[in-house]
């Protein structure tokens, strides 16, 4: 091989070497980019990314929105459930709790002793023309939610909290 030969060769294998630190280089670009993109998990639990707005019910039951940072009250409201993406979304779920703790007062109590050779009775929403709040009664227990000890017992929980509050609130029904 002549001295020409191997300058150009030399010069060959040095450009081909650019280029290739070029290719690692893009490619180390990448990958920062991809480890530093959170991946979505699928759920439909939304969870605020850094410096997003959100809502969060205070202790006095107050509604109050700040920013995401990641900090660990941020993160203990999130797995308390105490995150929303908007001010009317922490309403609504006060709003529903409210509904809960009053259907709660007519309901069986806590402690009671399931006795399968006794109906308990619970609320259901039946669909026709316009929908309808139901009364039916399980053996099996505690399938659906709050059970009341006699169908009396769960009319006059409808009365008090009202069809349209049961429909809202406790069956999430949207008009």
């Amino acid at each position: 091989m002549t001295q020409i030969e191997q300058s150009n060769k030399i010069s060959e294998l040095q450009n081909q070497l650019e280029e290739a630190q070029k290719i690692i280089k893009d490619l180390q670009d990448k990958i920062k980019i991809l480890e530093n993109t959170q991946v979505e998990e699928e759920s439909n639990v939304w969870k605020p990314k850094k410096h997003d707005e959100y809502s969060f019910i205070t202790n006095t039951g107050s509604v109050l929105t700040t920013l995401w940072n990641d900090t660990t009250v941020d993160i203990h409201r999130f797995i308390t459930n105490n995150v929303f993406k908007t001010i009317e979304d922490a309403e609504f779920e006060i709003e529903r709790r409210k509904v809960f703790m009053d259907l709660k007062q007519f309901s069986e109590s806590e402690n009671h002793k399931w006795d399968q050779s006794k109906m308990h009775y619970f609320l259901y929403y039946g669909y026709d023309q316009h929908g309808y709040i139901g009364i039916n009664y399980d053996v099996d227990e505690r399938r659906h939610g709050i059970y009341f000890e006699s169908e009396d017992k769960a009319s006059e929980a409808v009365d008090a909290v009202g069809s349209d509050r049961l429909k809202k609130y406790y069956f999430e029904i949207k008009d």
